[in-house]
């Protein structure tokens, strides 16, 4: 399998990945469970790489699931080395995540 790092869905609040310049990345679209690779996608005019924002289970968790987490895996690229660089945020460790009262006043 070409696969380097299985199906997941990162944990935290958000994460930020600068695409890498070779293919590797690929998101699962929700509509029909396609993986979709992030670095063809079209580029800017001025061949700057797209900042992929991916939401992770604990915004999910804090939206009441309004915002679904991103699920998303890495495959090997056809030729050389992809080096990813993501930026995982993640909140303080302590934190209490009590979103009930919130959600159940909005509805």
């Amino acid at each position: 399998s070409n696969v380097l790092c299985e199906q997941h869905d990162d944990v935290g609040l958000l994460t930020l990945d600068a695409c890498a310049s070779v293919p590797g990345l690929q998101l699962l679209r929700r509509s029909d469970r396609l993986w979709v690779p992030v670095e063809e996608t079209r580029r800017r005019h001025d061949g700057a790489l797209p900042l992929v924002v991916m939401v992770g289970d604990t915004l999910s968790r804090l939206s009441g699931g309004y915002l679904p987490p991103c699920a998303h895996r890495v495959v090997a690229p056809p030729a050389g080395e992809r080096i990813g660089l993501p930026f995982l945020f993640r909140g303080r460790s302590d934190a209490v995540l009590n979103t009930a009262p919130a959600i159940g006043a909005a509805l």
